[in-house]
């Protein structure tokens, strides 16, 4: 074993051994190291061996002189497999150390240039670094480099690096501050400075030594610069040269163009080959605030040249119309930032889901939705919007109070149902906007499912002004239905049960033949409110109890923030009487009991068979309407409406009075009505011209002998 190691020794020592002071820990080294400790310990303590010897003065007590002492370490050599540093300590300087290189002759120059050797037989020397120490040089950079991340040019020590990217990046600014210096006033605004004659002769005299010097040894890095800025090509080797740290760069996400702002770049290896790394920051809505969401992008090695603009991401300003560009991100930016908090909306594009693997997949998606990236996060697995806080210098604060958007379609809109109570909130700067995702998370009510939304795609809803009036049912009827309704969903209901939180909802039974308007009384009534429509069925919850519990809790909590109108559609299986052999259902119902219960919003239950209900759940519903087949007046009334919505669509009929009137002796159901129209419309379609009575009749398939045949005609 060699090297040296420190012992501590003080416990194999008697105590009238080791007085007090003196340091109990001392060198050792194998087997040399027995006969040097007896003989220091034998030195140190002569005075105990006989009386009669002088007494040795008493050492300082530890750390009570006003003095510095200095020790030199070297490194020892290590064994083979040791990866541990040791170092051997002593007051003697190594022979190794000389005088600093910086002093004060080499202090009083413009700059000072670092070399350092090469390994490249081609050259002796490369350039390591620069230290700028003229004021006015750092006066000029600070103009040049202003808002360059990184760089501080009022620091006493102004140090850069090979490759030196600031100069590089900034390489056309360097120019043009050189060519502008016989002006005393430099830029503009904020970030103007002002030179004295003898300022701008001495700056002059600085930047020329600067740009010289800057010239001879990066001149093929900078003439391969504004080569690519002129032809807007570039090579891999040179893809660091054209990303600017804090400049905006462009990437197409399922093609859409999207903003970003260039952090960093690397080159480096990947399972896929070489590639430079792109760390990118966008503005994203978490669900509780907006912040910056990190994203990588990596550029793999190709040969030769590539037009800039067929990257899979290139800076903004190399776009042939950045302009218009700029401005096209800055108003979707905008739009993003309205629909913060959760909103409703039409949609109709492309969106994004995952798979199982949490894989992004492209799907397509149409209808309503609702924006809401905080119900995202809670309700599903699926990847959500991470972010880290904003910087200062993001924030834009204004006198406006502006709400979070946690509203329906039209947050400005006087009394409007789901409008939130404003609070002041940061606004985001147009710089931001430029830079927004292009993505907000929310739910398909017609998928049933979690999506990302492009926000180009979002629009406002298209309101059926006519949808609750077009309902076939006695005026007394519609009135308390929407009466309840709206007093519901205003929240001015302050009636509560003897147990406070049961019985604050209202909870709607309709009942009666398929295709008589059940569904679409719920319908009417969240179109009428300009609030969403939930609709639940059995395939949504499945068969066991306790998932079936779990699910229901989730949706009510969903539909509850949205204040929607909750419709559980064909809710026989759920609703029907409790027996004494089936548990399973008797949970299922007890389940929907619970809910029932302390549910606090517009519960919709419609039913073909009211006559199976569970007698517990009758004493819980607070309006039951009982739709009777429709009669000849009823369904005239259904041809009428379906007819005029067709009208507005573009198509047109000659059906006259009477043809409706026998028409509507037809016993069909409003569903059957309203798929004969249908396939008549996407006959006409192909067919063009106006509606006529030979297209319906071909549809229903009158015989000759007058004997009508109604066909299914789907659902």
């Amino acid at each position: 074993m060699s090297g040296k190691r420190l012992v501590e020794i003080s416990s194999f020592l008697p105590r009238c051994l080791s007085p007090p002071g003196v340091v109990r820990t001392i060198g050792l080294s194998t087997t040399s190291s027995l006969p040097r400790l007896r003989a220091t310990t034998a030195q140190r303590f002569r005075h105990n061996s006989t009386s009669t010897q002088t007494t040795a003065e008493k050492p300082v007590p530890t750390g009570t002189l006003s003095s510095i002492k200095t020790l030199y370490g070297q490194e020892e050599e290590r064994e083979n497999g040791d990866d541990e540093v040791r170092f051997t300590w002593s007051e003697k300087q190594p022979s190794y150390i000389t005088e600093a290189a910086e002093n004060e002759e080499t202090a009083s120059h413009a700059f000072i240039v670092r070399q350092k050797k090469s390994f490249d037989s081609r050259r002796g020397l490369d350039l390591h670094s620069i230290i700028i120490q003229s004021p006015w040089l750092k006066k000029a950079l600070g103009t040049i480099l202003s808002g360059y991340p990184g760089v501080t040019c009022e620091l006493d020590r102004l140090e850069f690096h090979a490759p030196f990217e600031p100069f590089i990046h900034r390489w056309g600014n360097i120019l043009k501050f050189n060519e502008a210096l016989p002006s005393a006033l430099l830029g503009s605004g904020e970030e103007a400075i002002y030179f004295s004659e003898d300022d701008i002769l001495k700056t002059k005299a600085h930047m020329k030594l600067l740009l010289e010097f800057l010239h001879s040894e990066l001149k093929e890095t900078t003439d391969a610069v504004v080569d690519f800025q002129d032809h807007g090509v570039c090579t891999y080797e040179h893809l660091w040269t054209i990303f600017q740290p804090g400049g905006v760069v462009l990437s197409s996400h399922s093609e859409t163009l999207s903003g970003y702002e260039f952090v960093s770049g690397e080159y480096l290896c990947t399972d896929d080959g070489p590639a430079y790394q792109l760390k990118l920051e966008c503005i994203a809505w978490d669900g509780l605030r907006f912040g910056r969401h990190k994203s990588d992008f990596y550029l793999y090695e190709f040969k030769g040249m590539k037009d800039i603009t067929k990257l899979k991401a290139y800076p903004l300003a190399f776009h042939p119309e950045k302009e218009q560009v700029r401005h096209r991100l800055v108003d979707r930016g905008k739009k993003a930032e309205e629909l913060a908090g959760y909103c409703y909306k039409a949609y109709d594009g492309m969106a994004i889901t995952w798979d199982e693997g949490h894989r992004q997949q492209r799907t397509t998606a149409s209808g309503r939705i609702i924006i809401d990236a905080q119900s995202f996060n809670r309700f599903t697995y699926l990847p959500g919007i991470r972010t880290e806080s904003l910087k200062e210098t993001d924030k834009v604060i204004t006198d406006e109070q502006k709400p979070i958007n946690e509203t329906g379609d039209s947050p400005s809109e006087p009394g409007h149902p789901l409008n939130s109570p404003p609070e002041s909130r940061v606004r985001l700067s147009e710089q931001l906007h430029l830079i927004s995702s292009p993505l907000v998370r929310g739910y398909s009510l017609k998928a049933k499912k979690w999506l990302a939304f492009f926000v180009d795609h979002i629009t406002p809803i298209k309101w059926n002004a006519s949808a609750f009036s077009s309902l076939v049912l006695p005026p007394s009827e519609k009135e308390l239905i929407m009466s309840m309704a709206e007093t519901q969903s205003s929240g001015s209901s302050q009636f509560d049960d003897v147990i406070a939180g049961k019985g604050r909802g209202i909870i709607m039974l309709l009942s009666g033949p398929p295709g008589i308007g059940k569904t679409l009384t719920a319908e009417s009534i969240a179109e009428q409110m300009r609030i969403p429509l939930y609709t639940l069925s059995a395939s949504d919850l499945g068969q066991d109890p306790s998932d079936i519990e779990d699910k229901l809790n989730n949706v009510v909590a969903m539909v509850m923030k949205w204040r929607a109108v909750l419709l559980l559609d064909e809710a026989d299986i759920f609703l029907e009487t409790r027996g004494s052999f089936d548990l399973e259902r008797n949970k299922v119902v007890s389940v929907f009991l619970r809910t029932l219960e302390y549910y606090e919003g517009i519960f919709v239950l419609t039913t073909n068979r009211s006559g199976n209900i569970d007698p517990a759940f009758q004493s819980r519903i607070h309006v039951a309407i009982e739709y009777p087949a429709l009669a000849a007046p009823a369904r005239r009334k259904v041809w009428d409406n379906i007819l005029a919505q067709q009208e507005l669509l573009g198509v047109r009929h000659e059906l006259t009075k009477g043809d409706l009137e026998e028409l509507s002796r037809l016993e069909l159901n409003g569903r059957q009505i309203k798929n004969v129209l249908k396939t008549a419309q996407l006959l006409l379609e192909k067919r063009g011209g106006m509606l006529r009575r030979e297209i319906v009749d071909t549809i229903l398939d009158i015989g000759k002998g007058g004997k009508r045949i109604v066909m299914g005609l789907g659902s």
